[in-house]
């Protein structure tokens, strides 16, 4: 029974031995391994309008785009002021 076990945990061993070495290969500089696939390129989408280029857009694009902004600000605005909101809540709560 216990060279039953004794057997078994050699075979473990074994086993883990030779996986984590075909894993890792130690060398003395990063190289990636040649047998392995290299990762694919990530997709890029369209590239961001630019600020310089947005005189270049069509004047559709451009208004939508003014249109963008100026929501964006007034939620920023709603932000500001739900932020100071707490901060004061935050200020009168008594202390524990």
């Amino acid at each position: 029974m216990i060279a039953g076990l004794a057997l078994c945990v050699l075979g473990l061993v074994a086993w883990y031995v030779r996986s984590t070495r075909r894993r890792l290969k130690v060398t003395s500089v990063l190289v990636p391994d040649m047998d392995m696939a290299a990762p694919p390129a990530p997709l890029r989408g369209p590239e961001p309008a630019v600020v310089e280029g947005v005189a270049t857009l069509p004047s559709d694009a451009r208004g939508e785009l003014m249109r963008s902004l100026e929501r964006m600000e007034g939620d920023l605005a709603a932000l500001r002021a739900e932020v100071e909101r707490m901060r004061e809540q935050v200020r009168k709560a008594p202390r524990q």
